[in-house]
């Protein structure tokens, strides 16, 4: 999935348990995943291992964490433009 981009990014957030459980092995071909810790409440950083294309930093929300615009505020908080708490 990501081998077809020009550019490889840094971090992917993904929403769902299961889904970004799925994801990380498949669309991304981790084979480990390092819990670093929550980022917040319910939300963890998980530091991906991929054969052949290195880490990756990987935001996982659950399916039942969050308000409206979590992800948005996520994103933000990624760009340095503000923290989950603002």
């Amino acid at each position: 999935m990501l081998d077809r981009l020009d550019e490889q990014p840094e971090l992917v957030i993904a929403k769902g348990g299961v889904t970004s459980a799925v994801t990380a092995r498949v669309g991304l071909r981790a084979r480990r995943a390092d819990v670093i810790g929550p980022v917040a409440d319910g939300v963890g950083l998980w530091q991906l291992h991929r054969p052949h294309a290195g880490m990756l930093a990987y935001l996982v929300v659950p399916g039942n964490v969050g308000e409206d615009g979590l992800l948005a505020d996520l994103v933000a908080l990624v760009r340095g433009q503000q923290t989950v708490a603002d």
